[in-house]
């Protein structure tokens, strides 16, 4: 997967967590939560299914925010 697969992946399970995001912006560096009703446990899973990457429970407080997720995600893949 490249960057930009990331993103996709990232935001597709956003949209599926968030039970839509409409046309609002995402702002890269504030925390996902307070930018949409996510169901977290929910966005993990789907993400692991869409990526292929499992996110260790006590690894997920580390991806709050959209650019937290491409940077960790990035990071496993290139690992």
């Amino acid at each position: 997967m490249n960057e930009r697969d990331l993103e996709t992946a990232v935001l597709r399970a956003l949209e599926r967590a968030a039970g839509g995001l409409g046309d609002r912006p995402i702002e890269p560096e504030r925390p996902l939560a307070e930018q949409f009703d996510l169901d977290s446990d929910r966005f993990f899973a789907i993400l692991a299914r869409e990526t292929g990457i499992d996110i260790p429970v006590a690894e997920r407080a580390k991806l709050v925010t959209l650019s937290a997720c491409l940077d960790y995600l990035s990071g496993d893949l290139s690992a």
